[in-house]
């Protein structure tokens, strides 16, 4: 992470996590089978799967648009916050 502020970070982490969230749950998938094979109790990688889920059932990319993942962390998380709110 090289030195980075946590603000640094939170602006690279945040509107990635909401765009990338699809192949991060599919890459969770390796982490339970890994986790329940060694006879690790998994339940935190699993509730962390079904969060990355509900996020990735929005198309976050569009939603965001092509910069997205410059986005400043705090207009990521108001896009989040609005879009929760229009969620059924």
């Amino acid at each position: 992470l090289n030195g980075k502020t946590v603000e640094q970070l939170a602006y690279t982490f945040t509107a990635r996590t909401l765009i990338h969230a699809k192949r991060r749950s599919a890459e969770m998938d390796d982490v339970v089978a890994t986790l329940e094979a060694s006879g690790v109790d998994a339940s935190m990688s699993r509730a962390t799967q079904g969060q990355l889920d509900k996020l990735a059932s929005t198309d976050w990319a569009d939603l965001l648009g092509p910069d997205g993942s410059d986005m400043d962390y705090r207009t990521a998380i108001q896009h989040l916050t609005a879009h929760q709110r229009e969620l059924p």
